[in-house]
């Protein structure tokens, strides 16, 4: 079931509507219904699509400004495009979509004015829905070279905040993939930096630009949404950003921060741009932070935790988070080092004298020093050494400057095969050989029976055990 925020005039259609009407498609049968779910203890039909048996209407996307329905159909049709501009008679708008649209399946799904297609092929198929009653075929993904019924789409992924669209394969398993059509005359539209930051009662801005062309008018929409900062820390904001043709400028987002006499520390909203429109698309980053600092709010730089755990291994890591907090105005850089405990350096570790982490000007974001550790091939006790922050340059050390980081072995993994039914008195075994340890070590055996009838186990402390399922009466109450 896929979702979409009413907020304009179309809302009045939906009886459960508050600010806005949450609308919902779920696919029920020989019909397609149009829910409003406002509401979620009290669903409300607003409409339904019914079509022939003959076609098979497998999935579909709500486009992201909530006016237009595709609908996934495996026959010669294709994609079908209907109109939501009346929530309540839903019109055909457009068809078709290309040469690879008669194989539709139900794993697809649409960002900003792309929307990619799952086909049974398997196929990854793009098509550029700038004119929605219009779809285009403008590329593909193929993910294997010859026919197999049998490898079909199990999924589609393109909202990470990179733009890297996931895609996964009932066979291939998951492909990172990159749209290389997102670069029209008409330009990408994306965040010039990745966050900002203010202080409580001031604004946060950010900037937004045209990029790679500058054809025709385009705009796009955006949105603030919470993190750990809520509706009480900043006005809520939306609207629509316009360039018109030949316009290349920055244009710029200020977001309201309140100020609400809490010491509430460093805290985080997001903002998202999408929705671009007349064949502009969306860059990288479309997803941006935006951290808010308390009145007088100094940054300080420290651990978010006291230890951290990781496992000895063939280029493992451990990897330890720092944080920033108190402000996340102006620069800042940090110095640390590590220092042995029982994990000695060069034999359990790879030591560091002077490390360095830094911090631009309205960045919060989360570092992470990554110490790399030595595959001693020895099983032993958990070791442990420390990680020390020494020094900051623009803003203070905090009162976590210290973590601890415990080596340890990881744990073999055991394998007891399948859950299985058989027939009464009948002699069962018990196979452990796929158990393994990761560094190969000698695995030991200890089968034990956890409920149920009691029985006895032979060779309880081998990889293979067996033992006689017990005979149960006809008239035998359990």
């Amino acid at each position: 079931m896929d979702s979409a925020i009413v907020s304009d005039a179309r809302a009045e259609q939906c009886p459960n509507r508050t600010s806005h009407c949450v609308v919902s498609i779920d696919f029920a049968g020989d019909r397609i219904d149009l829910w409003d779910t406002t509401d979620t203890s009290d669903f409300r039909l607003l409409s339904s699509l019914r079509y022939s048996l003959s076609s098979v209407y497998s999935g579909g996307w709500i486009s992201e400004d909530a006016r237009f329905l595709f609908i996934n159909e495996s026959s010669d049709t294709g994609l079908r495009v209907y109109s939501l501009a009346d929530l309540a008679v839903p019109v055909l708008a457009g068809q078709g979509g290309g040469p690879s649209m008669d194989l539709l399946e139900s794993l697809s799904a649409g960002r900003g004015n792309r929307y990619y297609a799952g086909t049974w092929e398997p196929r990854l198929v793009v098509l550029d829905i700038t004119d929605p009653s219009s779809p285009d075929e403008i590329g593909f993904f193929d993910m294997t070279a010859v026919d197999d019924d049998f490898n079909i789409v199990v999924g589609v992924h393109p909202w990470l905040p990179s733009g890297t669209i996931l895609l996964g394969a009932y066979k291939d398993g998951l492909f990172a993939l990159t749209d290389q059509s997102l670069s029209p005359a008409q330009g990408q539209l994306r965040f010039s930096t990745t966050a900002a930051a203010g202080t409580e009662g001031g604004l946060a801005s950010l900037v937004v630009s045209r990029v790679g062309g500058a054809a025709g008018d385009v705009g796009v929409s955006y949105e603030t949404f919470p993190g750990s900062a809520n509706s009480t820390d900043f006005v809520s904001s939306s609207g629509t950003l316009s360039w018109a043709a030949g316009d290349s400028a920055d244009k710029r987002i200020d977001i309201q921060l309140v100020a609400d006499a809490l010491d509430e520390g460093l805290e985080r909203l997001f903002v998202r741009l999408f929705d671009p429109r007349n064949g502009a698309t969306l860059g990288s980053p479309r997803l941006a932070s935006v951290f808010v600092g308390d009145v007088g709010g100094v940054s300080q730089i420290e651990f978010d935790r006291a230890s951290v755990i990781a496992h000895e291994g063939p280029g493992e890591v451990a990897l330890v988070p720092v944080r920033r907090v108190g402000s996340a105005l102006g620069e800042v850089t940090a110095t640390y080092r590590t220092v042995p405990g029982t994990a000695s350096e060069g034999a359990d570790y790879v030591g560091v004298i002077s490390g360095e982490l830094a911090w631009a000007d309205q960045d919060a974001r989360s570092r992470v020093i990554e110490i790399p550790l030595v595959d001693d091939g020895v099983s032993e006790p958990i070791e442990q050494f420390r990680v020390e922050l020494l020094a900051t340059d623009g803003g203070l050390v905090g009162s976590n400057a210290i973590i601890e980081v415990q080596i340890g072995n990881p744990q073999p993994t055991a394998v007891a095969g399948e859950a299985r039914s058989v027939t009464p008195a009948a002699s069962v075994s018990l196979d452990g050989g796929e158990s393994f340890d990761p560094e190969g070590e000698t695995l030991t055996y200890a089968w034990s029976q956890e409920a149920g009838r009691q029985v006895e186990i032979s060779n309880p402390n081998q990889a293979v055990a067996t033992f006689n399922a017990f005979h149960v009466p006809v008239r035998s109450r359990l």
